[in-house]
């Protein structure tokens, strides 16, 4: 991922730094290993004590310092806390989009090293889309240099986020024309659609029914379960919701949903960090879909990023990660020939992607 050194270097990109001369003397001290991690807390404390705040973005950057000094030390989860404070102290104004989407960014590269995926996703995410609309209001401004900036830094985080199976996840339904039916589920269970009981109910409803498999159990019910177990680091619960959609997968007479299904079990499970099961479930998924389709190729990117994960088989992802290239690359070209022009051109800027993506992995090794 990328550093967090690297993210707070973005912060003041555009701007001058707006630490005061005395925070920024006491920032340099932090920086001498051979102090205690007690001292340099008591240090960070009394730094931000003096902060008298007539420069309202000076207490949110010691602290972004203070998280990249509390990382190095291995303090991961005050370096959290760290950059979580410091977004409580920078406004949802326009004036503060760079500072938010750096410390965000940041906040990201923390949470998946403590196993919070998606809230790490979550966080890129927010980070990229508010540097993509920054990009495109210099391009309108026509400020070339700020928008070039924005634009090398968009293609570095793509590079970094495609390095995970959650990023590819998202390409799974992208052409929704093509996919996914079985995508309604999600779609019923974020309007609250008909027949949806309310969520203690639901609860409830689960508990008495997860014990005996059930297939008249809606698909979304138990993948939103599935989810947020993991999330939660409640592994054992989600394993017998897992162990529940499984059965439904077994079940199902619906060619599309039976192989997302699968889908959605490895990626659980490569949350929970089962990760030699998560390769055999998204394997299993992979030969479910039509062979060298767009949804097979996306599945194959994804096991390749878990196996990068097992130090045992690191080198077996770059067979997946081959493969998913070739696929998407054909997929590109039955798009150019049938003058599909959008995605055409959503395949032209991922495999502006995969490839860098593949290099670094394997650079890595």
């Amino acid at each position: 991922m990328t550093t967090l050194v690297r993210a707070f270097s973005w912060l003041n990109q555009f701007t001058v730094s707006h630490l005061s001369p005395a925070s920024h003397q006491d920032v340099q001290a932090w920086a001498d290993v051979s102090i205690t991690d007690y001292t340099f807390s008591g240090a960070k404390q009394s730094t931000l004590d003096k902060i008298t705040d007539l420069d309202p973005l000076e207490r949110p950057e010691v602290l972004l310092a203070a998280a990249v000094q509390e990382a190095q030390r291995g303090l991961l989860e005050a370096a959290r806390e760290s950059v979580r404070s410091a977004l409580q102290h920078y406004p949802e104004t326009s004036a503060n989009r760079h500072r938010r989407a750096a410390a965000l960014w940041m906040l990201g590269s923390l949470e998946y090293d403590a196993l919070n995926n998606y809230t790490a996703y979550a966080s890129w995410q927010t980070a990229r889309l508010l540097f993509q609309t920054l990009a495109a209001e210099q391009v309108h401004r026509r400020n070339p240099p700020q928008a070039r900036w924005y634009y090398e830094r968009l293609h570095e985080m793509n590079i970094q986020m495609a390095l995970t199976a959650e990023e590819a996840f998202t390409w799974l339904n992208v052409f929704p024309s093509d996919a996914a039916v079985s995508r309604q589920f999600r779609a019923a269970a974020s309007a609250g659609g008909a027949g949806t009981p309310p969520r203690g109910a639901l609860d409830a409803h689960l508990r008495d029914a997860v014990g005996a498999p059930m297939p008249d159990l809606p698909v979304y019910i138990i993948v939103d379960k599935v989810n947020d177990y993991a999330q939660t680091h409640r592994y054992a619960s989600a394993r017998r919701f897992m162990e529940q959609l499984q059965f439904l997968a077994q079940r199902s007479s619906d060619y599309i949903q039976r192989p997302e299904i699968w889908v959605e079990c490895g990626l659980a499970a490569h949350q929970m960090e089962m990760y030699e099961e998560a390769v055999e479930l998204l394997r299993h998924s992979a030969a479910m879909f039509a062979p060298r389709s767009h949804q097979q190729a996306v599945v194959y990117w994804m096991t390749g990023a878990v196996l990068g994960l097992l130090p045992e088989r690191r080198g077996d992802f770059i067979l997946y990660w081959d493969l998913a290239i070739d696929i998407f690359r054909e997929q590109e070209a039955r798009a150019d020939h049938r003058d599909r022009q959008a995605r055409w051109e959503w395949y032209h800027r991922l495999l502006e992607t995969l490839p860098a993506a593949l290099e670094r992995r394997v650079s890595s090794l």
